[in-house]
């Protein structure tokens, strides 16, 4: 179905944007913010504690606003803190944008497993198992995409760019089906 799809294509930048963190995070604060070898793995310790932590409180968001606007805010704000990411003059900024971003993904993925659980006329294992593999695919091909960019521009460009496409997905999210507290 075509809203398989369109969950599957999130799920995608979804994992993109967590490999591109797991890779990328370390060299950026390193040779574009001049962070010393003891910060080097800050932004990802940040960003990981903070995804961890906000995983907690995704059932009782989910329950509270719905899927679909946990889905949007997840974007918005992941969006925002790939910005502040890519424009930080200093590591302590950049690190603080990584930590928004843990807070801003943590919920993503899983509010996306339960929407292409609950797609009609589709078995729920079905409908995680496509999602959950395109953003495999994600996770894998967007760390080396992003090194190809930075090469060419800069990696604060190829971070610009992951901001872009969080913000397409903003408005994919909007055909996602409506959710609310009770009937999620």
């Amino acid at each position: 179905p075509g809203i398989l799809l369109i969950l599957a294509a999130a799920n995608f930048v979804a994992y993109s944007l967590e490999g591109a963190v797991v890779d990328w995070s370390g060299v950026y604060l390193q040779k574009d913010l001049g962070a010393s070898p003891e910060l080097f793995g800050l932004g990802f310790a940040c960003f990981s504690i903070t995804m961890a932590g906000m995983r907690f409180s995704g059932d009782f968001l989910r329950e509270r606003f719905g899927s679909r606007n946990l889905a949007l805010a997840s974007f918005l704000v992941s969006t925002l803190a790939y910005c502040a990411v890519a424009s930080a003059q200093s590591v302590w900024f950049a690190t603080l944008g990584y930590t928004l971003l843990g807070a801003g993904m943590a919920n993503l993925v899983p509010v996306l497993f339960v929407m292409a659980a609950r797609v009609p006329g589709l078995a729920p294992g079905m409908g995680i198992a496509a999602v959950a593999g395109i953003g495999a695919v994600g996770f894998l091909a967007m760390p080396p995409l992003i090194g190809f960019v930075a090469h060419v521009t800069s990696l604060s460009t190829a971070f610009f760019g992951l901001a872009a496409i969080l913000l397409l997905s903003c408005f994919s999210g909007l055909v996602f089906p409506p959710t609310t507290a009770r009937k999620d």
